[in-house]
């Protein structure tokens, strides 16, 4: 599992560094010729949904999420331990619903046609990729869950 976190970060880099080069040569486009780029707003929407998904499975890994930790650290071993617990079946709970239904939003896109303004691209693909990413997501959360209850 932690290979394939590690190949949604790779995909996430490169979503970056295509976004990081649209966007220069958006500037210097602009700026030689007085022309921007068809589409590149777009394009670089999509990278960054991109981007976005394809990292929370990391983020988790790496406990970058914000956690509020003022009481936490305070409390005892054990209520840290039910604390930890709860929050993680409530977290893999809130991945599965919000997974579902971006599911459901994605069928939705794909059986209406939708398009972007500009390329006229079907982005329902994005869509599904952002609800599989949150299922990545539950499983990893799934899996500190066992190493929680391993404690």
């Amino acid at each position: 599992m932690w290979k394939f976190v590690s190949l949604l970060k790779l995909l996430a880099g490169i979503a970056l560094v295509v976004m990081a080069g649209i966007t220069c040569l958006e500037i210097f486009t602009r700026a030689v010729f007085n022309k921007p780029i068809l589409g590149s707003v777009e394009i670089v929407e999509f990278l960054c949904l991109i981007a976005t998904a394809a990292s929370l499975g990391y983020a988790q890994k790496r406990k970058a999420m914000i956690a509020v930790e003022i009481v936490y650290d305070r409390c005892p071993e054990p209520v840290k331990l039910v604390l930890d617990i709860l929050t993680q079946v409530l977290s893999i709970f809130l991945c599965l619903v919000i997974s579902y239904q971006t599911y459901l939003y994605a069928e939705n896109i794909k059986l209406s046609k939708q398009v972007s303004l500009t390329l006229e691209l079907p982005y329902f693909w994005l869509v599904y990729f952002m609800a599989f990413c949150f299922v990545v997501a539950a499983v990893v959360i799934l899996l500190e869950l066992v190493e929680t209850f391993k404690k």
